[in-house]
């Protein structure tokens, strides 16, 4: 075991030992557990590496369920436009293009917070998110 001698002022050092008083510890425990976490730290995975991470996940998910995020399974816009009756609704051609895309997907619900909430449009209803449960 490594002995490590430090320069305080007599203030922190008064201050250290109230403090490892109030905690049952001494000042040299103390210390010792604040390096510990300091250097477990250095070893964990960054904000970038756990997003990563779980990007990874996520698509081993999708993966294994047969959902990848694969191009080849977009709609042709033959068939996207095919699925719009929408479009001679209210709704704007990009609320009716996610409604044609869902339909076309075999999707009953939509989640969306710009259309009418429990509205159905052709078999798709509109689940708010945001509204109160």
């Amino acid at each position: 075991m490594k002995n490590i001698t430090i320069t305080v002022d007599d203030d922190l050092s008064r201050l250290a030992r109230i403090k490892a008083a109030e905690q049952s510890s001494s000042i040299s425990a103390m210390f010792k557990s604040f390096l510990v976490r300091l250097t477990a730290s250095e070893g964990s995975e960054t904000e970038f590496q756990r997003l990563q991470r779980e990007e990874e996940e996520l698509r081993a998910e999708l993966r294994a369920q047969r959902l990848s995020l694969n191009p080849a399974h977009n709609l042709s816009r033959d068939a996207l436009h095919s699925c719009m009756p929408f479009i001679d609704t209210a709704i704007s051609y990009w609320d009716a293009a996610i409604l044609a895309a869902a339909k076309a997907s075999r999707c009953h619900e939509v989640f969306s917070e710009d259309l009418s909430h429990g509205q159905a449009y052709d078999g798709v209803s509109v689940v708010n998110p945001f509204l109160a449960a």
